[in-house]
């Protein structure tokens, strides 16, 4: 028994299929990434005009500064040091007040951050309390005090 033999394709459907593989490479052209540097290097077909050119490195964007809260290191600062809300204040409000009032008294010439502290210790303060505070002050609100 033969085996039935397949309908020869179309010759004008193979024809266009060909006409537009080589019509996309013509237009295309042979694009390389073998620059040492990794731009895409492109070469056009023969016959149209130009030559090869190696696209330029895109420009470098930016970095954005990042953006730190002044108020947020202040209570970190605080939290991290065994001074946040359990044991030391009941208001980040009234600790940044704090803070901020003690750079105040830095600015203001009256004393110097030991001073500052010795106020803290007078008010209920522990040194070590008056210490970190004063010290997180400072590092937030006015480190040209430090």
């Amino acid at each position: 028994m033969t085996q039935p033999t397949p309908a020869p394709a179309k010759k004008s459907s193979r024809k266009w299929i060909v006409l537009a593989v080589l019509a996309g490479a013509a237009i295309i052209g042979a694009v390389t990434s073998t620059d040492t540097d990794m731009r895409p290097t492109v070469q056009l077909a023969p016959g149209m005009t130009g030559g090869t050119f190696t696209m330029p490195p895109p420009a470098p964007q930016p970095t954005p500064e990042p953006t730190v809260d002044p108020e947020t290191v202040y209570i970190v600062t605080l939290e991290i040091a065994g001074l946040g809300i359990e044991n030391t204040y009941t208001d980040p409000a009234d600790a940044i007040n704090l803070g901020r009032q003690v750079c105040i008294y830095l600015e203001s010439g009256t004393g110097d951050t030991m001073g500052a502290a010795m106020v803290l210790v007078d008010n209920g303060f522990t040194p070590e309390q008056a210490g970190y505070t004063v010290g997180a002050a400072v590092a937030a609100f006015c480190p040209e005090q430090g």
